[in-house]
């Protein structure tokens, strides 16, 4: 009976056989792992190959997804002016003038202050 490439159960053959060849190379690493089988470097850097397109790795799987959040406020009845102000209004303090410093004395006709010359020394 000729093989039919037919999609059973929502699977391909392709890949079908891919999982075979996986499910093999992985048979056969383990083999050699236990010591039954003895394989070179190159032909366990190609399996590793092979395993790496046949078998998602799972390193660079990412996940995603979106959180909503919920928020239930609740809002005052809104308030006129007036009863605003008679319900938050509060003693308005008494607003004092800043202390008004000392001027310094200032030389007519000089742009800049004329600092204060040290006492006379007696010769």
């Amino acid at each position: 009976m000729p093989f039919q490439r037919r999609i059973r159960n929502g699977v391909q053959p392709e890949q079908v056989r891919a999982k075979i060849r996986g499910a093999y190379l992985i048979r056969r690493l383990q083999q050699h792992v236990a010591g039954k089988v003895t394989l070179t470097m190159a032909q366990v850097r190609a399996i590793d190959i092979l395993l790496r397109k046949i078998i998602p790795d799972l390193n660079q799987t990412s996940v995603s997804g979106e959180m909503t959040h919920k928020y239930v406020v609740e809002v005052p009845p809104l308030l006129t002016k007036d009863e605003w102000l008679k319900r938050y209004k509060t003693i308005e303090p008494v607003q004092r003038k800043p202390p008004q410093l000392q001027q310094p004395l200032q030389q007519p006709n000089v742009d800049v202050p004329m600092l204060p010359l040290p006492p006379p020394t007696k010769q």
